[in-house]
């Protein structure tokens, strides 16, 4: 059994009087109406699990102390926390059905290794953490990296914020720091391999500089473009404005560079054609604007 957090009626109560609150308000706030919270608090009925973060949030508690545990989360767990339904996670991951995962909440069928960084991502924990909970969801009992640190042979990532950098100086930084160690990302050098990458002058040591700190003033896309191939990235990170394109490519950045990591330590194998088939795929589409079920890329099952 997954260990569902506990709702306490009475605590409840007090923390949304303590918070100043009224029932209608607490009810705007999660999307239900007055009459729900109502019989929340007078324990005819309990808050969907799905809620119980963004309540703890609204009521500015500790969703620990509030909501409490009784014991390591599961993948349902983490997807709760997020205030996910398993058809929200199945958009993140790009698929048309739940049942990738369902079947794994359900200690059926683990996720493809191409969907952990952006469940990951949107449950705002780390690569680590949610393989952990995975195991847990298959009955294996596996302490919280988050607490005693990795596990060895699984790839840690940063927490959810930090996987989804927004400005052009964050992205770049991204690049560089997930960038393979044998690469010259000194200015001079990324403006060589750029302008290789491109077949032709675009860049230059002062440009690149420039982009970094978050200078460099929009439009130039064809800079922008020499630079993320110079990384090893899809043009479209550093062009793009659109978060879902950065969500997805710095998920599978992070995988990448993780997975490769692992690869050369004999932990594991690289990242399939297959894999990097459904990456790409997926950001062409995000950025065509079409739906992320259609198309030639074939997902894994």
């Amino acid at each position: 059994m997954s260990p569902e957090r506990t709702f306490d009626a009475r605590k409840f109560r007090a923390a949304r009087r303590a918070a100043d609150r009224t029932q209608a308000q607490v009810g705007n706030a999660v999307g239900v109406n007055e009459a729900a919270v109502a019989k929340w608090e007078r324990e005819m009925t309990t808050p969907p699990s799905e809620k119980l973060a963004a309540l703890a949030a609204y009521l500015g508690a500790p969703i620990d102390k509030l909501f409490p545990r009784t014991g390591p989360a599961t993948l349902a767990d983490l997807r709760r926390d997020a205030g996910l339904t398993q058809q929200d996670a199945a958009r993140v991951i790009g698929t048309r059905s739940s049942v990738p995962v369902r079947k794994a909440e359900g200690g059926k069928r683990r996720l493809a290794d191409v969907y952990v960084p952006l469940l990951a991502s949107a449950y705002g924990v780390t690569i680590a953490q949610l393989l952990a909970a995975q195991e847990r969801s298959f009955r294996v009992d596996v302490p919280d990296p988050g607490a005693s640190g990795d596990r060895p042979g699984t790839v840690a990532a940063p927490e959810a914020p930090a996987i989804n950098p927004r400005s052009l100086a964050e992205r770049i930084a991204f690049l560089l720091e997930s960038s393979d160690a044998r690469l010259d990302t000194t200015d001079a050098g990324l403006a060589v391999r750029g302008n290789m990458k491109v077949g032709r002058q675009v860049l230059t040591a002062d440009l690149v500089a420039a982009m970094r700190s978050g200078n460099h003033a929009g439009g130039a896309s064809e800079a922008l473009e020499a630079l993320a191939m110079a990384l090893d990235a899809p043009p479209a990170f550093l062009t793009s404005d659109d978060e879902s394109v950065h969500r997805v490519v710095s998920a599978a950045r992070l995988l990448t560079s993780g997975v490769s990591g692992m690869a050369a330590r004999g932990d594991g194998e690289a990242l399939t054609p297959q894999m990097l088939d459904f990456i790409n795929d997926t950001v062409a589409k995000i950025q065509s604007g079409l739906p992320k079920d259609q198309g030639s890329g074939r997902r894994p099952e």
